[in-house]
């Protein structure tokens, strides 16, 4: 069998049919194929363009959020320093406060045991004096004079008995 030209233009000629009916007939599920995954992708990339937008929303509170935590945090440390501070101040003020009491305390303390120390010192000085006195007037005084200054000292009570009108 001899290939002819009519042969080969004929073999060509059903090809040709062969593929415009299978483009004609498998054009339309094909179309709708494509345009069904077209319009599934263009869904998807809808919904991951949305998804983006709420969690760059999301993120963009995150972010003003977590701006106001660290706003939050710094005031919450300066405000616990400066209650620190005035707690340490409170306590130095307060322990100046209690010893300069302390002070005062025990200065008049040392004044009051000052104090009782010389009228101790007085009393006994007194005492001395006293029996000092009493030694030398027992030394110098014989029994004559004794009995003259006791004499003199009887009438000068009963001089002032006697102008009192009878009446201490």
């Amino acid at each position: 069998m001899e290939v002819t030209t009519n042969m080969i233009i004929g073999s060509v000629v059903n090809l040709i049919t062969f593929f415009a009916v299978i483009f004609f007939a498998a054009k339309k599920p094909m179309t709708v194929g494509l345009q069904a995954s077209a319009d599934k992708t263009a869904e998807i990339l809808k919904q991951a363009e949305t998804q983006l937008a709420s969690m760059t929303a999301k993120l963009a509170e995150q972010k003003q959020l977590l701006g106001d935590l660290q706003s939050q945090v710094a005031q919450i440390k300066a405000n616990g320093e400066t209650i620190s501070k005035n707690l340490a101040d409170d306590v130095i003020a307060g322990a100046k406060a209690e010893g300069e009491a302390m002070r005062i305390r025990v200065a008049r303390e040392v004044e009051q045991d000052l104090f009782l120390a010389n009228q101790k010192l007085r009393h006994e000085l007194g005492k001395q004096a006293l029996s000092q006195a009493e030694r030398i007037l027992t030394e110098r005084l014989d029994a004559g004079k004794q009995q003259d200054l006791i004499g003199s000292f009887a009438s000068q009570l009963g001089s002032q008995h006697g102008s009192n009108g009878g009446h201490n």
